[in-house]
């Protein structure tokens, strides 16, 4: 990618609610920052993100997502994502291949609405801060 366009997405990036998180698949972690996307109805993972974990991806449609045309992938294995301050959620979760969001810095992992409805999350758009209801021990 060319340093303009770099340039452009970090700002773009800069205005966008992002979250830490790790990612965890049997004995591999990846910690990154996670976009919220309060239109995406399922957290999805990127593929550069489950190659690097060991996660296994299949086709499973063609179609229209985030602006763009891409692979809808799903993982066939269970992975574990918690957000920090926030709860972990394990399952089988979805993966786009889109040349357009591939790359973006910071969007290997799109925390969606499952993720933060079960998270009681808390979002201040104003100050783009998320916060999560506290965990029980």
């Amino acid at each position: 990618m060319n340093k303009g366009l770099d340039k452009a997405f970090k700002q773009i990036l800069s205005v966008l609610i992002t979250v830490p998180v790790t990612v965890r698949y049997k004995r591999k972690c990846r910690s990154v920052q996670a976009l919220v996307d309060l239109g995406a109805t399922t957290t999805i993972l990127s593929p550069k993100l489950c190659e690097e974990l060991g996660l296994a991806l299949h086709v499973s449609g063609f179609g229209q997502q985030a602006g763009g045309a891409g692979l809808i992938l799903s993982l066939t294995d269970a992975c574990t994502v918690t957000a920090k301050a926030g709860p972990a959620m394990t399952r089988e979760f979805a993966s786009v291949d889109l040349p357009m969001l591939s790359h973006l810095p910071g969007t290997e992992v799109i925390l969606g609405i499952d993720y933060l409805t079960s998270a009681s999350a808390m979002i201040d758009v104003a100050k783009r801060v998320v916060r999560f209801r506290r965990q029980k021990a």
